[in-house]
């Protein structure tokens, strides 16, 4: 019998994971979450978002990065290094390269309006949607090996296990999901509750994508062993 996570064994082990998940972790997660929702009320407060709001975006997402990669760590009993972090990031931006891609050709074929363009960046970012949460694990492993793990040779560590990847990233995009948007608000102070509600519900979030990706790790490792 199967749980909303897929596999009784691999859900047991994330919300074992998420039950034990490091303090320390869910501090950095909740300031990292808070600055992103104080940006998310600066650019709902403004039509015209100034330049120095998106640098501050663009670093928020680096420290969530950093966290994701210190909290990872800490759950596997590994000491996070700088050689590590970078693995880590370098793995998590091939990774999101495909979507990457597919905004690139999304606002390039907006300016040019030539229709292949359009269908190219829609088939580029369904494949990535797709490998996202397959390769939720490969970052964390990467950053704790000591060889180098291709991304196709990752993808094949995830034999046995892809689909509860695949409904735990449906769930936790579900998660996201309840929360109203912050742009639907019409006031302020309902621009603050939305916060709010969006700094729980994305702690939450990342405290699940984190546990899940633990355990993808650890699967993965697994399979890359027995070959």
């Amino acid at each position: 019998m199967t749980t909303g996570l897929g596999s009784p064994k691999f859900s047991q082990r994330v919300l074992a994971e998420v039950g034990a998940f490091p303090r320390k972790g869910i501090v950095y997660i909740g300031l990292v979450c808070a600055a992103a929702q104080m940006c998310n009320l600066l650019l709902w407060s403004k039509a015209d978002a100034s330049t120095v709001i998106y640098v501050i975006l663009a670093a928020i997402l680096l420290a969530w990065f950093c966290v994701s990669y210190a909290t990872a760590s800490a759950i596997l009993n590994v000491p996070p290094s700088v050689s590590g972090l970078f693995k880590f990031l370098a793995a998590s931006l091939l990774t999101s390269l495909p979507v990457l891609l597919s905004l690139a050709l999304l606002v390039f074929a907006s300016k040019t309006s030539i229709a292949i363009i359009y269908v190219l960046s829609g088939l580029l970012m369904l494949g990535g949607v797709f490998l996202l949460p397959l390769l939720a694990g490969w970052p964390i492993t990467q950053a704790i090996s000591t060889r180098l793990i291709g991304p196709m040779t990752a993808l094949r560590a995830t034999k046995g296990h892809r689909g509860n990847l695949i409904v735990a990233a449906l769930l936790v995009a579900g998660l996201n999901r309840i929360v109203p948007a912050l742009n639907s608000a019409t006031d302020f102070t309902t621009a603050c509750w939305f916060a709010v509600m969006g700094f729980i519900a994305d702690i939450a979030s990342a405290m699940a994508l984190i546990s899940i990706a633990v355990v993808a790790s650890q699967m993965m490792s697994a399979n890359l062993v027995r070959k």
